[in-house]
């Protein structure tokens, strides 16, 4: 556990710092132990930035439908909008 929230803090840090190749190896290291709403969540947004259309939607997808099994709704509405953000950046508005 200790490791995965090392990976989840390191992975935070990086987004911050837009090292998206960074950020995304941090996440997937964590989702190596449990796969968690947050860790998909950082993954989702670095693959988005990576324009990684596939990897994104599918981690923020996962991460949405975890949060919500769990009741989460705070990180549900969280991924429900990174979602958005997934279909405006690579399918368009329509």
């Amino acid at each position: 556990m200790a490791v995965e929230q090392s990976a989840l803090e390191a992975g935070r840090a990086a987004l911050a710092r837009a090292a998206w190749a960074e950020a995304r190896a941090c996440f997937e290291a964590a989702l190596a132990g449990t796969e968690t709403a947050e860790a998909l969540g950082g993954l989702g947004t670095a693959a988005r930035w990576e324009r990684d259309a596939a990897t994104a939607l599918s981690a923020h997808e996962r991460g949405y439908r975890l949060a919500r099994s769990l009741g989460d709704a705070r990180a549900s509405a969280a991924l429900a909008l990174d979602l958005v953000f997934v279909f405006v950046d690579f399918r368009g508005p329509d």
